[in-house]
Protein backbone atom coordinates (compact mmCIF):
# COMPACT_ATOMS: atom_id res chain seq x y z
CA UNK A 1 0.00 0.00 0.00
CA UNK A 2 1.56 3.27 -1.09
CA UNK A 3 1.58 6.56 1.29
CA UNK A 4 0.67 9.80 0.08
CA UNK A 5 3.32 12.41 1.81
CA UNK A 6 1.05 15.37 0.51
CA UNK A 7 -2.63 14.91 0.89
CA UNK A 8 -4.41 18.45 -0.49
CA UNK A 9 -7.16 19.92 1.72
CA UNK A 10 -9.11 20.70 -1.54
CA UNK A 11 -8.02 17.28 -3.10
CA UNK A 12 -11.48 15.67 -3.94
CA UNK A 13 -9.87 12.06 -3.18
CA UNK A 14 -8.49 13.20 0.13
CA UNK A 15 -10.77 11.25 2.25
CA UNK A 16 -9.48 8.26 0.03
CA UNK A 17 -5.92 8.84 -0.06
CA UNK A 18 -5.67 9.78 3.77
CA UNK A 19 -7.32 6.52 4.37
CA UNK A 20 -4.34 4.82 2.27
CA UNK A 21 -2.36 6.48 4.70
CA UNK A 22 -3.52 5.05 8.02
CA UNK A 23 -3.63 1.68 6.40
CA UNK A 24 0.28 2.11 5.13
CA UNK A 25 1.06 3.26 8.83
CA UNK A 26 -0.98 0.46 10.24
CA UNK A 27 0.68 -2.28 8.37
CA UNK A 28 4.25 0.05 9.46
CA UNK A 29 3.15 -0.46 12.60
CA UNK A 30 2.37 -4.63 12.66
CA UNK A 31 5.82 -4.69 11.22
CA UNK A 32 7.67 -2.92 13.34
CA UNK A 33 6.05 -5.14 16.35
CA UNK A 34 7.00 -8.51 14.24
CA UNK A 35 10.81 -7.49 13.91
CA UNK A 36 10.98 -6.69 17.77
CA UNK A 37 9.16 -9.56 18.67
CA UNK A 38 11.81 -11.88 16.16
CA UNK A 39 14.49 -10.34 17.64
CA UNK A 40 13.68 -10.30 21.38
CA UNK A 41 13.08 -14.13 20.59
CA UNK A 42 16.12 -15.11 18.60
CA UNK A 43 18.86 -11.66 19.40
CA UNK A 44 19.53 -11.32 15.66
CA UNK A 45 17.08 -10.32 12.58
CA UNK A 46 19.15 -13.01 10.94
CA UNK A 47 16.27 -15.32 9.46
CA UNK A 48 13.24 -13.04 9.28
CA UNK A 49 11.30 -13.49 6.18
CA UNK A 50 10.67 -11.64 3.48
CA UNK A 51 13.70 -8.71 3.77
CA UNK A 52 16.59 -8.70 2.16
CA UNK A 53 20.52 -8.67 3.71
CA UNK A 54 21.08 -4.98 3.45
CA UNK A 55 17.90 -4.05 5.56
CA UNK A 56 18.53 -6.83 7.63
CA UNK A 57 21.79 -5.76 8.56
CA UNK A 58 20.79 -2.45 9.48
CA UNK A 59 18.28 -3.81 11.55
CA UNK A 60 20.82 -5.36 13.55
CA UNK A 61 23.27 -2.61 13.68
CA UNK A 62 20.23 -0.32 15.08
CA UNK A 63 20.68 -2.47 18.45
CA UNK A 64 23.32 -0.12 20.76
CA UNK A 65 23.70 -0.62 24.19
CA UNK A 66 20.89 1.95 24.81
CA UNK A 67 18.60 0.25 22.79
CA UNK A 68 17.21 -2.99 23.14
CA UNK A 69 14.84 -3.58 19.91
CA UNK A 70 15.48 -2.72 16.66
CA UNK A 71 12.53 -0.22 16.45
CA UNK A 72 12.61 2.20 19.67
CA UNK A 73 9.05 3.14 21.72
CA UNK A 74 9.33 6.31 19.60
CA UNK A 75 8.73 5.02 16.51
CA UNK A 76 5.46 3.65 17.85
CA UNK A 77 4.38 6.71 19.18
CA UNK A 78 4.98 8.66 16.39
CA UNK A 79 3.36 6.09 13.84
CA UNK A 80 0.41 6.02 16.44
CA UNK A 81 -0.12 9.61 16.76
CA UNK A 82 0.05 10.48 13.15
CA UNK A 83 -3.02 7.78 12.83
CA UNK A 84 -5.01 9.66 15.36
CA UNK A 85 -4.35 12.98 13.28
CA UNK A 86 -5.35 11.61 9.63
CA UNK A 87 -8.37 9.95 11.04
CA UNK A 88 -9.48 12.97 13.35
CA UNK A 89 -8.84 14.50 9.80
CA UNK A 90 -10.92 11.99 7.66
CA UNK A 91 -14.05 12.08 9.96
CA UNK A 92 -14.15 16.67 9.75
CA UNK A 93 -13.67 15.59 6.18
CA UNK A 94 -16.52 13.64 6.37
CA UNK A 95 -19.06 15.15 8.57
CA UNK A 96 -18.01 19.04 9.08
CA UNK A 97 -15.79 19.36 5.56
CA UNK A 98 -16.54 23.30 6.96
CA UNK A 99 -13.78 23.07 9.80
CA UNK A 100 -11.28 22.10 7.36
CA UNK A 101 -8.51 24.50 6.46
CA UNK A 102 -8.16 25.12 2.89
CA UNK A 103 -5.88 25.87 0.14
CA UNK A 104 -5.83 29.21 -1.73
CA UNK A 105 -4.18 30.47 -5.19
CA UNK A 106 -2.20 33.82 -4.68
CA UNK A 107 -0.58 36.71 -7.47
CA UNK A 108 2.42 34.64 -8.04
CA UNK A 109 1.95 31.41 -5.96
CA UNK A 110 -0.12 29.03 -3.71
CA UNK A 111 -0.99 27.95 -0.40
CA UNK A 112 -1.32 24.44 0.24
CA UNK A 113 -2.69 22.59 3.39
CA UNK A 114 -0.82 19.26 3.68
CA UNK A 115 -3.66 17.16 5.54
CA UNK A 116 -1.05 14.75 6.20
CA UNK A 117 1.06 16.66 8.79
CA UNK A 118 -1.65 19.24 9.13
CA UNK A 119 0.64 21.84 7.90
CA UNK A 120 0.53 25.01 5.19
CA UNK A 121 2.99 25.55 2.94
CA UNK A 122 3.46 28.57 0.27
CA UNK A 123 5.04 27.83 -2.81
CA UNK A 124 6.35 30.72 -4.54
CA UNK A 125 6.80 31.31 -8.56
CA UNK A 126 8.59 34.17 -8.72
CA UNK A 127 10.66 36.17 -7.13
CA UNK A 128 9.92 37.27 -3.63
CA UNK A 129 11.28 40.20 -1.80
CA UNK A 130 13.94 40.58 1.09
CA UNK A 131 10.55 42.44 2.67
CA UNK A 132 8.70 39.33 1.95
CA UNK A 133 11.12 36.43 3.18
CA UNK A 134 10.94 38.94 6.59
CA UNK A 135 7.67 39.20 6.95
CA UNK A 136 6.80 35.67 6.48
CA UNK A 137 9.88 34.71 9.01
CA UNK A 138 8.91 37.01 11.27
CA UNK A 139 5.65 35.03 11.88
CA UNK A 140 7.56 31.52 11.61
CA UNK A 141 7.77 30.13 8.51
CA UNK A 142 10.95 28.89 7.18
CA UNK A 143 12.19 29.03 3.38
CA UNK A 144 13.80 26.10 1.77
CA UNK A 145 14.02 27.50 -2.15
CA UNK A 146 10.83 28.92 -3.45
CA UNK A 147 8.58 27.33 -0.39
CA UNK A 148 8.21 28.13 3.28
CA UNK A 149 6.18 25.76 5.27
CA UNK A 150 4.66 26.08 9.07
CA UNK A 151 1.92 24.12 10.87
CA UNK A 152 -1.20 25.52 10.48
CA UNK A 153 -3.23 26.90 13.36
CA UNK A 154 -5.89 29.96 13.40
CA UNK A 155 -3.67 32.17 14.79
CA UNK A 156 -1.28 31.53 11.77
CA UNK A 157 -4.17 32.09 9.02
CA UNK A 158 -5.34 35.52 11.33
CA UNK A 159 -1.26 36.72 10.97
CA UNK A 160 -1.33 35.93 6.74
CA UNK A 161 -4.54 37.79 6.32
CA UNK A 162 -2.32 40.87 7.54
CA UNK A 163 0.03 40.31 4.53
CA UNK A 164 -1.30 41.93 1.34
CA UNK A 165 1.10 40.25 -0.88
CA UNK A 166 -0.79 36.32 -0.32
CA UNK A 167 -3.95 37.43 -0.69
CA UNK A 168 -6.19 35.28 -2.91
CA UNK A 169 -5.92 36.31 -6.35
CA UNK A 170 -10.28 35.16 -7.01
CA UNK A 171 -13.23 36.25 -5.09
CA UNK A 172 -12.35 35.27 -0.96
CA UNK A 173 -14.58 34.72 1.34
CA UNK A 174 -15.25 38.38 3.64
CA UNK A 175 -17.46 40.13 5.33
CA UNK A 176 -17.13 42.85 2.59
CA UNK A 177 -17.71 41.75 -1.43
CA UNK A 178 -16.94 45.02 -3.90
CA UNK A 179 -19.18 44.64 -6.68
CA UNK A 180 -18.36 45.73 -10.33
CA UNK A 181 -19.87 49.50 -10.74
CA UNK A 182 -21.73 48.35 -14.28
CA UNK A 183 -22.81 45.00 -12.39
CA UNK A 184 -24.48 47.01 -9.52
CA UNK A 185 -26.23 49.84 -11.85
CA UNK A 186 -27.66 47.23 -13.62
CA UNK A 187 -29.08 45.57 -10.79
CA UNK A 188 -29.73 48.89 -8.77
CA UNK A 189 -31.56 49.62 -12.19
CA UNK A 190 -33.84 46.68 -12.42
CA UNK A 191 -34.65 47.10 -8.92
CA UNK A 192 -35.80 50.79 -9.93
CA UNK A 193 -37.95 49.36 -12.87
CA UNK A 194 -39.62 46.51 -10.30
CA UNK A 195 -40.62 49.68 -8.19
CA UNK A 196 -41.82 52.19 -11.02
CA UNK A 197 -44.04 49.02 -12.74
CA UNK A 198 -45.39 48.31 -8.97
CA UNK A 199 -46.32 52.02 -8.84
CA UNK A 200 -47.67 52.13 -12.51
CA UNK A 201 -49.95 48.98 -11.81
CA UNK A 202 -51.41 50.72 -8.36
CA UNK A 203 -52.02 53.69 -10.23
CA UNK A 204 -53.83 51.74 -12.90
CA UNK A 205 -55.91 49.99 -10.47
CA UNK A 206 -57.20 53.36 -8.65
CA UNK A 207 -58.11 54.98 -12.08
CA UNK A 208 -60.06 51.72 -13.00
CA UNK A 209 -62.16 52.47 -9.99
CA UNK A 210 -62.39 56.33 -10.81
CA UNK A 211 -60.26 57.68 -8.44
CA UNK A 212 -57.85 59.88 -10.35
CA UNK A 213 -56.29 62.03 -8.16
CA UNK A 214 -54.80 59.55 -4.72
CA UNK A 215 -51.50 59.62 -4.04
CA UNK A 216 -48.54 57.23 -4.53
CA UNK A 217 -48.22 55.11 -1.09
CA UNK A 218 -45.54 56.32 1.12
CA UNK A 219 -43.91 52.65 1.24
CA UNK A 220 -43.62 52.37 -2.59
CA UNK A 221 -42.72 56.13 -3.02
CA UNK A 222 -40.06 55.93 -0.22
CA UNK A 223 -38.78 53.08 -1.87
CA UNK A 224 -38.47 54.83 -5.48
CA UNK A 225 -36.75 57.80 -3.72
CA UNK A 226 -33.88 55.84 -1.85
CA UNK A 227 -33.10 53.78 -4.84
CA UNK A 228 -32.60 56.94 -6.97
CA UNK A 229 -30.15 58.58 -4.24
CA UNK A 230 -28.44 54.66 -4.39
CA UNK A 231 -28.45 54.84 -8.02
CA UNK A 232 -27.22 58.73 -8.17
CA UNK A 233 -24.29 57.46 -5.39
CA UNK A 234 -23.32 54.85 -7.79
CA UNK A 235 -23.23 57.22 -10.95
CA UNK A 236 -22.15 60.53 -9.92
CA UNK A 237 -20.71 60.68 -6.44
CA UNK A 238 -17.94 57.58 -7.60
CA UNK A 239 -19.33 55.50 -4.65
CA UNK A 240 -19.36 51.60 -5.17
CA UNK A 241 -21.50 49.15 -4.05
CA UNK A 242 -20.71 46.25 -1.41
CA UNK A 243 -22.44 43.15 -0.13
CA UNK A 244 -21.43 43.73 4.00
CA UNK A 245 -22.24 41.20 6.28
CA UNK A 246 -22.21 42.69 9.72
CA UNK A 247 -22.51 40.34 12.73
CA UNK A 248 -22.35 40.89 16.44
CA UNK A 249 -21.55 39.09 19.16
CA UNK A 250 -22.62 39.83 23.16
CA UNK A 251 -22.14 37.58 25.69
CA UNK A 252 -23.57 38.02 29.56
CA UNK A 253 -22.99 35.42 32.78
CA UNK A 254 -26.66 34.17 32.93
CA UNK A 255 -29.70 33.99 30.54
CA UNK A 256 -31.51 36.75 31.90
CA UNK A 257 -28.68 39.15 31.45
CA UNK A 258 -28.63 38.03 28.00
CA UNK A 259 -31.95 38.36 27.18
CA UNK A 260 -32.30 42.18 28.78
CA UNK A 261 -28.87 42.78 26.70
CA UNK A 262 -30.51 41.65 23.48
CA UNK A 263 -33.05 43.97 23.61
CA UNK A 264 -31.46 46.51 24.18
CA UNK A 265 -29.38 46.45 21.52
CA UNK A 266 -32.74 45.58 19.44
CA UNK A 267 -34.18 48.87 20.64
CA UNK A 268 -31.22 50.99 20.15
CA UNK A 269 -30.84 49.51 16.09
CA UNK A 270 -35.16 50.40 15.82
CA UNK A 271 -34.17 53.45 16.95
CA UNK A 272 -31.55 54.27 13.96
CA UNK A 273 -33.82 52.25 11.91
CA UNK A 274 -31.10 49.51 11.56
CA UNK A 275 -33.04 46.31 11.72
CA UNK A 276 -31.00 43.51 14.12
CA UNK A 277 -32.28 39.60 13.43
CA UNK A 278 -31.44 37.40 16.28
CA UNK A 279 -29.73 33.93 15.37
CA UNK A 280 -32.19 31.17 16.52
CA UNK A 281 -30.26 27.98 16.74
CA UNK A 282 -27.33 29.31 15.13
CA UNK A 283 -24.99 30.93 18.03
CA UNK A 284 -22.79 28.59 17.11
CA UNK A 285 -22.50 29.71 13.12
CA UNK A 286 -22.86 33.61 14.23
CA UNK A 287 -19.64 32.82 16.27
CA UNK A 288 -17.31 31.18 13.93
CA UNK A 289 -18.23 33.98 11.44
CA UNK A 290 -17.02 36.92 13.93
CA UNK A 291 -14.55 35.17 14.79
CA UNK A 292 -11.26 36.48 12.60
CA UNK A 293 -10.65 33.00 11.02
CA UNK A 294 -11.83 33.09 7.60
CA UNK A 295 -15.19 30.94 7.60
CA UNK A 296 -18.44 32.66 6.46
CA UNK A 297 -21.21 30.30 8.21
CA UNK A 298 -23.90 32.92 8.15
CA UNK A 299 -25.17 33.43 4.43
CA UNK A 300 -26.96 36.69 4.54
CA UNK A 301 -25.85 40.02 3.22
CA UNK A 302 -27.12 43.54 2.57
CA UNK A 303 -26.18 46.26 0.03
CA UNK A 304 -24.06 49.68 1.00
CA UNK A 305 -22.20 51.90 -0.31
CA UNK A 306 -18.68 52.59 -0.04
CA UNK A 307 -19.06 55.42 2.40
CA UNK A 308 -21.51 53.78 4.95
CA UNK A 309 -19.46 50.41 4.65
CA UNK A 310 -16.42 52.59 5.49
CA UNK A 311 -18.12 53.95 9.44
CA UNK A 312 -18.23 49.97 10.00
CA UNK A 313 -14.13 49.77 9.45
CA UNK A 314 -12.32 50.55 12.47
CA UNK A 315 -10.04 53.61 12.92
CA UNK A 316 -11.06 54.89 9.62
CA UNK A 317 -13.02 58.08 10.54
CA UNK A 318 -10.69 60.66 11.82
CA UNK A 319 -11.14 61.49 15.05
CA UNK A 320 -10.22 64.93 16.70
CA UNK A 321 -10.00 64.76 20.61
CA UNK A 322 -6.69 66.86 22.08
CA UNK A 323 -5.98 67.61 25.28
CA UNK A 324 -7.28 70.70 26.85
CA UNK A 325 -9.27 71.39 23.01
CA UNK A 326 -12.79 73.54 22.82
CA UNK A 327 -16.05 72.04 21.39
CA UNK A 328 -16.61 72.66 17.77
CA UNK A 329 -19.00 70.79 16.24
CA UNK A 330 -19.43 66.68 15.84
CA UNK A 331 -17.98 64.79 13.45
CA UNK A 332 -19.72 64.51 9.92
CA UNK A 333 -19.43 60.24 10.11
CA UNK A 334 -18.83 58.92 13.34
CA UNK A 335 -20.88 61.59 15.35
CA UNK A 336 -18.66 61.99 17.82
CA UNK A 337 -17.51 65.35 19.31
CA UNK A 338 -14.65 67.54 18.02
CA UNK A 339 -12.10 68.36 20.10
CA UNK A 340 -9.68 70.90 19.10
CA UNK A 341 -6.82 72.69 20.90
CA UNK A 342 -5.66 75.46 18.35
CA UNK A 343 -2.45 75.54 20.35
CA UNK A 344 -1.48 72.40 18.99
CA UNK A 345 -1.68 73.42 15.68
CA UNK A 346 0.94 74.55 12.85
CA UNK A 347 -1.15 78.01 12.98
CA UNK A 348 -3.65 78.62 15.31
CA UNK A 349 -5.72 81.17 13.15
CA UNK A 350 -9.46 80.04 12.25
CA UNK A 351 -12.68 81.76 10.33
CA UNK A 352 -16.21 80.66 10.64
CA UNK A 353 -17.73 80.45 7.57
CA UNK A 354 -21.96 80.16 6.98
CA UNK A 355 -24.96 81.37 5.05
CA UNK A 356 -26.68 83.75 6.94
CA UNK A 357 -28.53 82.63 9.77
CA UNK A 358 -26.59 79.19 10.21
CA UNK A 359 -25.50 80.39 13.69
CA UNK A 360 -21.98 81.80 13.01
CA UNK A 361 -22.35 84.71 15.71
CA UNK A 362 -23.54 81.87 18.16
CA UNK A 363 -20.88 79.47 16.95
CA UNK A 364 -18.13 82.64 17.88
CA UNK A 365 -20.27 83.45 21.18
CA UNK A 366 -19.94 79.69 22.26
CA UNK A 367 -15.91 79.36 21.78
CA UNK A 368 -15.49 83.04 23.78
CA UNK A 369 -17.77 81.41 26.41
CA UNK A 370 -15.69 78.10 26.53
CA UNK A 371 -11.98 79.96 26.36
CA UNK A 372 -13.04 82.00 29.36
CA UNK A 373 -14.51 79.02 31.24
CA UNK A 374 -11.87 76.28 30.96
CA UNK A 375 -8.50 78.85 30.31
CA UNK A 376 -6.60 81.42 31.49
CA UNK A 377 -6.11 82.92 28.11
CA UNK A 378 -7.01 86.84 27.32
CA UNK A 379 -9.85 87.20 24.69
CA UNK A 380 -9.77 90.58 22.76
CA UNK A 381 -12.92 91.35 20.94
CA UNK A 382 -12.75 93.60 17.69
CA UNK A 383 -15.80 94.89 16.00
CA UNK A 384 -14.72 97.01 13.07
CA UNK A 385 -18.39 98.21 12.97
CA UNK A 386 -18.18 100.12 16.00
Amino acid sequence: MSYNSVVKSKDPRAIELLKENVGHLKERLQFMQSVNDYYNEHGTMDGFPDIDPEMMKNLNERVTDGQKTPYPGKFFTDNKDAVKRLEANIERLTNNPETIFKGWEFNGGEGVVNLVDDSLTLVFNRYITERQEKALNKIGFEFCYNECRKRVSHKIFAKLNKLDFIQPSGKRVSDIQPVATDDAVKEVQKKLLAVETDITKWQQKQNMNNNFSANIPYDLDQMRKEIKEFLDDLTTRDQRMMFVTVTLVHVADTIDELNNDTETLLSIGRKHLCNFSVFKYQQEDGFNTVLPYGLMRVQTARTLTTESTAVLIPYKTQEIIDKGGLYYGVNAISHNLLICNRKFLLNGNGFILGVSGSGKSFAAKLEIFLVKLLTNDDIIIIDPER
